[in-house]
């Protein structure tokens, strides 16, 4: 999305250039332009790109979408589509086709070694950062101080936590576990009870 988009231009332009250049340099312009129109800065993105239960590595990450059943591409990306045209690449992956899987895979791993890995000590040193004050939260006041925390992206009114979507519904956890992923769309109500 930070590729793509403008903003916030003084933190991620020179990113952004080097970026683009490297994708000039390397030949990898249809690849990166196969991820920008199945994972558009809009009000959906298909789920299959941020797949859970994996090992929490690249190759992890990529193994599991790899496994996204055929289903899943074909309704995913039939849902972007009625938000967004996609190129033929991106609708025969549709089918969930082995070839169009793996163009897919091939593609992740490029866009990682042009634009994350180069990077990924500065990357490395804010996640630490983050953290770091996430964990300074949780010392001073426990989940309630973390949660407080991270306004203005959210707002936390127990036992519900308000954070930007593009759709407004409650999504109730009932036990479940949360994992928080910024953004700046139209609030919603997650309901933790």
């Amino acid at each position: 999305h930070l590729l793509s988009s403008r903003s916030p231009s003084l933190v991620f332009d020179r990113w952004r250039g080097l970026v683009r250049d490297a994708v000039t340099r390397s030949g990898a312009e249809s690849s990166v332009a196969l991820l920008l129109a199945i994972d558009p800065p809009a009000s959906y993105f298909p789920d299959f790109l941020t797949p859970t239960g994996h090992r929490g590595d690249l190759a992890g990450g990529i193994e599991a979408v790899r496994s996204t059943p055929a289903g899943e591409f074909r309704d995913q990306l039939t849902l972007l589509a009625g938000t967004s045209p996609l190129p033929p690449a991106a609708r025969v992956l549709a089918t969930g086709a082995g070839d169009a899987v793996a163009h897919l895979c091939d593609a992740l791993r490029t866009y990682h070694s042009i634009a994350l890995a180069p990077f990924q000590p500065w990357i490395e040193y804010r996640i630490a950062q983050v953290l770091d004050r996430h964990r300074e939260h949780m010392a001073a006041g426990g989940t309630e101080s973390l949660l407080r925390s991270l306004a203005p992206l959210c707002q936390w009114e127990p036992p519900v936590l308000s954070v930007p979507f593009p759709l407004d519904f409650d999504l109730h956890l009932a036990g479940r576990g949360l994992r928080l992923v910024p953004s700046d769309r139209k609030s919603t109500r997650l309901n933790s009870s």
